[in-house]
């Protein structure tokens, strides 16, 4: 379309441009970190969270995400397996993407994995990786194979609150 002072372009062409911009520039998969303030998971499987990222307490970034019913289920067990609870609001992730962009919807981060190490940290995944090998060795349960004594007289834990110790005696 021309006016008599400008090119004027239709929302289709500039929204079709920025498309393949993106598809030219980030049509591979990356991988990102940021925080998921909202997952919003529907009744279909899929998930839509919203991806933000924080500086001194301001939102510097924000995104809408997308994954995918499949990847969700898969990405959510590994989390029940490993950290012992869901993927949730307010966790910070390392997560493997591709972008879309749709002439409706806008740019999407279509998310295809998260990395487990980056929610749980080095020392607690040397804890679970303990757990789950003394698990498969058979040898993780034997003390509750012992016989109580007939009266236990006293039990005792000496730590502080937060001692890590003090919390494995509590969960177990």
């Amino acid at each position: 379309m021309e006016s008599s002072q400008h090119k004027i372009h239709s929302l289709a062409e500039i929204t079709g441009s920025i498309g393949r911009c993106i598809k030219n520039f980030y049509g591979r998969c990356l991988w990102a970190k940021a925080e998921i303030t909202k997952l919003n998971l529907f009744r279909t499987g899929h998930c839509y969270p919203e991806l933000v990222q924080t500086e001194n307490g301001k939102i510097i970034a924000a995104c809408k995400g997308v994954i995918w019913s499949k990847a969700y289920n898969r990405i959510n067990q590994k989390f029940i397996e490993t950290v012992g609870s869901p993927l949730s609001d307010g966790m910070t992730v390392v997560f493997e993407f591709y972008t879309a962009f749709d002439d409706k919807r806008g740019l999407s981060l279509i998310i295809t994995d998260i990395d487990i190490d980056s929610v749980i940290g080095e020392s607690a995944r040397a804890k679970i990786d303990t757990v789950n090998r003394l698990k498969s060795e058979g040898v993780f349960a034997l003390n509750k194979n012992l016989p109580e004594p007939r009266l236990i007289q006293r039990i005792a834990v000496v730590s502080v609150a937060t001692g890590k110790g003090y919390a494995d005696f509590v969960a177990e």
